[in-house]
């Protein structure tokens, strides 16, 4: 069977989640509405926390040279199958070498924030960490869409395992499934999501710069779309090729 790259990324996300300006997740990209995909997905969960770099032995978050204050987040995903096709089996010199396809993908996603303050930080520096979640959160709005599209090229693909026992080798082959849908998962949203907050650290140098902290954000969205766009061009091709030339298996995925 040939790897499906379902043509350019659907259109490359819908050039980036419609770049990433509107609230209604990625219009056009043609997903797999299959039953097979079954995910569930919790709200943002954000902690504010209050550190002071003057007391040692303290919750400390890990500041940059000339950083005073920094918002952490995660793209968190977990991922099962209930159930897989052992397509092909055999045993050589004691070693056990599998083919499998998932038969459906199950899977949770969390974005858990994290914004750490010092004490009496004026109001531009909230506001611009605030910022900063706030592009983690509107990356999350679009990441559900993200998350399908690769369970669908997951569960039509085939992967490969060995082990010691058919048990063991099938496992092997699971684990790599499991693995690349995470990486093409978090690689996706969480490069985008990177890219974008750096380019707002650079508007607006790391918020002393008098621009607004919403201009920043729309303008950053807007002046990363080019360059994601080509990262996910480039991942599209690699897939692809990857596709033609060991097809039928889809080898793990590294960023």
């Amino acid at each position: 069977m040939r790897l499906r790259v379902l043509s350019k990324l659907p259109q490359l996300f819908a050039f980036l989640f419609l770049s990433a300006g509107a609230a209604t997740a990625a219009d056009g990209i043609a997903l797999d509405e299959s039953e097979k995909v079954f995910v569930e997905k919790a709200a943002p969960t954000v902690e504010r926390k209050e550190f002071n770099p003057w007391i040692p032995f303290t919750p400390q978050p890990k500041l940059e040279k000339g950083q005073k204050a920094l918002t952490e987040f995660a793209f968190n995903l977990k991922v099962r199958f209930d159930d897989v096709d052992i397509l092909q089996k055999d045993e050589r010199h004691g070693r056990w070498f599998v083919t499998i396809r998932p038969k459906d993908v199950h899977a949770s996603m969390s974005l858990p924030v994290v914004i750490w303050l010092p004490p009496g930080a004026p109001q531009k520096c909230i506001r611009h960490e605030e910022g900063h979640r706030m592009i983690a959160e509107r990356v999350y709005q679009f990441a559900g869409d993200i998350l399908k599209h690769y369970a669908v090229q997951t569960y039509t693909s085939e992967y490969r395992g060995e082990g010691a026992s058919v048990e063991l080798a099938v496992h092997d082959a699971y684990k790599r499934a499991i693995n690349q849908l995470n990486s093409n998962y978090r690689g996706t949203v969480f490069d985008y999501a990177l890219m974008v907050t750096r380019e707002y650290d650079r508007l607006t140098n790391h918020g002393l710069n008098p621009i607004s902290e919403s201009d920043a954000i729309e303008q950053s969205f807007s002046n990363s779309s080019s360059e994601m766009t080509k990262l996910l061009e480039a991942r599209a091709s690699a897939i692809q090729s990857r596709g033609d030339e060991e097809r039928p298996v889809t080898k793990l995925e590294t960023h």
